[in-house]
Order: C-alpha cells, then sequence, then structure tokens
C-alpha cells in the first residue's frame, strides 16, 4: 500500500460529495412522487371495487323486484264467465326480468376485473415498494455515510498537501498519509510505497492468467458460463494442435494461450504480485474504470 501519493486537485472529491447529494435529493423526491402515484392508483382501484359491489348489490335488488313482479302477474289468473281459466299477458314482465339478469351479469363481470387488477395493482406495488426500499436505504443511510467519508477524506488530502508538494513527495522526510486517506488512494494498484510506477503488464502476469484459467476448470466456485467459455477455449487450442499437425488452416485465435472470457478481467487481489492465486476474475468494466478514477484524483502514475 502506498505511504505518499501525487494529489493534483481535490475539486473532484468535492464535486462527488456534492452529486452524490444532489442524487439523494432527487432520489427522495422521485420515491415520494412515486409512492404517492401508487397510492392514488390502489385508492382508484378499491374505489372502482367498492362501485361495482354496490351496482351487483343494486342489480340483484332489480331482479328480485322483476322476479316478484312476474310472480304477481302470473298469479292473476281468473275463470271467464264461460268457465275457461284466463292468463294475464305478462310479456313486459318477462322482458324486466330478462333485462335485470342482464345488467347483474354485467355488472358481476365488471366486479370481477375490478377484484382481478387490485390483485395485480397489489402485487406490482409490492414489488416496486421492495425495490424502492432499497433505493431508500441508499438514498438515506449509505449516501450520507459516503458523503462523511469524502468530506474526511477530502480533509486529511488537504492537510497532507499543506506540508507536501502538489508536484510530488520530496526527498527527506515525508508526511504519511493516514490508514483513511491510504484506503481509499492505495486501493490503485501498479505502485510501491515510493510513489513510482511499476512496469506493466508482461510475461510473468500471462503465464498466471493462463494458470489461472486452468485451474478455474475445475474450481466450483468459478461460474459455469466461465468454466464453459474455458473449456470451449481447451477445445479450440486442441483444434489448433490437430489442425498444424494435419495441414490445414487452424481456428482463429492464439493457438498456445486460452483466452479470457468477454466482459472479464484478470484483476489482482494484491496489486504487482503476477501469481495464479493472487488472480481473480473481474468485470471489464469496474477492473478498467479504475485508471479513470485514479486520474480524477491526480494519480495515474500510480495505475499500472
Amino acid at each position: 500500500m502506498a505511504d505518499s501519493a501525487l494529489v493534483h486537485n481535490l475539486q473532484t472529491l468535492t464535486d462527488l460529495r456534492d452529486a452524490l447529494g444532489r442524487f439523494a435529493h432527487d432520489a427522495q423526491e422521485s420515491l415520494r412522487a412515486a409512492e404517492a402515484d401508487v397510492s392514488r392508483a390502489q385508492q382508484w382501484i378499491q374505489q372502482r371495487v367498492w362501485h361495482w359491489q354496490r351496482q351487483v348489490q343494486q342489480a340483484q335488488q332489480g331482479v328480485r323486484r322483476a322476479q316478484a313482479a312476474l310472480n304477481r302477474c302470473q298469479s292473476q289468473v281468473h275463470v271467464g264467465r264461460d268457465g275457461r281459466r284466463r292468463v294475464p299477458d305478462c310479456r313486459s314482465e318477462e322482458r324486466a326480468v330478462a333485462t335485470a339478469e342482464r345488467r347483474l351479469r354485467e355488472t358481476e363481470a365488471q366486479l370481477r376485473k375490478a377484484q382481478q387488477w387490485k390483485t395485480r395493482l397489489e402485487s406490482a406495488a409490492g414489488e416496486y415498494r421492495r425495490h424502492a426500499g432499497r433505493l431508500q436505504r441508499l438514498a438515506s443511510t449509505h449516501t450520507p455515510r459516503s458523503r462523511a467519508f469524502l468530506e474526511r477524506l477530502a480533509t486529511e488530502l488537504e492537510r497532507y498537501l499543506a506540508v507536501t508538494p502538489a508536484t510530488g513527495v520530496p526527498s527527506g522526510e515525508a508526511p504519511l498519509l493516514s490508514p483513511l486517506a491510504q484506503s481509499f488512494v492505495g486501493f490503485i494498484p501498479g505502485s510501491d510505497s515510493s510513489g513510482q510506477s511499476q512496469r506493466s503488464h508482461g510475461y510473468a502476469f500471462e503465464k498466471a492468467k493462463q494458470e489461472m484459467l486452468r485451474r478455474a476448470l475445475d474450481n466450483p466456485k468459478v461460474s459455469s458460463a466461465i468454466r464453459g467459455w474455458i473449456k470451449q477455449e481447451v477445445n479450440r487450442m486442441e483444434r489448433a494442435r490437430q489442425a498444424r499437425v494435419g495441414g490445414y488452416q487452424p481456428p482463429g485465435g492464439n493457438p498456445r494461450r486460452m483466452r479470457i472470457p468477454p466482459g472479464v478481467d484478470a484483476g489482482h487481489r494484491i496489486p504487482g504480485l503476477d501469481k495464479p492465486e493472487n488472480l481473480r476474475f473481474e468485470l471489464a468494466s469496474m477492473n478498467r474504470a479504475r485508471w479513470h478514477l485514479a486520474k480524477r484524483l491526480g494519480v495515474e502514475h500510480k495505475y499500472r
């Protein structure tokens, strides 16, 4: 880990701290607005359920009234002077019963739809709130902690620069960075305690990487996707060997080296130590972004 650092600009830390503050504020405002929208949607769908429940009750009452009217009409049978039974005309009451029953079926269908949408909305709202809760904790807890850390780091580096020129560590006694600053600056690989840049990746690193890939093939802790890629590389190298023996065109790629899976890099656990056990699989986007962060902090000379 570096005892000293070449720091050019501390404004980046201040900008990052301010950006985190804006992010926390905007995230919380957005979460509040989204929660209000979700609550309004739930209230609206609940009101629709209640509305169609009342409509079903009214439709049921309408069916009962229409059926009662039909029964009264059909019961008004009288005997004429000729002794024959006279049945009244109840076609209007029958049509009223049919209309009331159709209305009841329609309202019941609407109620079922409203209840289904209520269930879907509650499920989606629950899923949203689980994700929103994580963002809320990030904005309300983790982000303030990060801002406090950046504030302490900037203060520490300002004290460091007050006694150390920004162009480098002078000869003689130089003040040491505190563990807090070292934990932030020292993660950047490729620098020794004197601040001099080490050599770039070479034969030792490539040899260690090939051995790491061979060991990963039988390591159950490595993801199946990476192991599958390594198996394909082994097969490719074997086909290339057979092609050289047979005198025909070999497949593409280096016939003596396995390629690392796309989107993955071989990263160092301890900077500068090119040993298979010191290498690990890292996302390329994260591994390669370290140099850009180092450049913004003014310590890119320590990055290998």
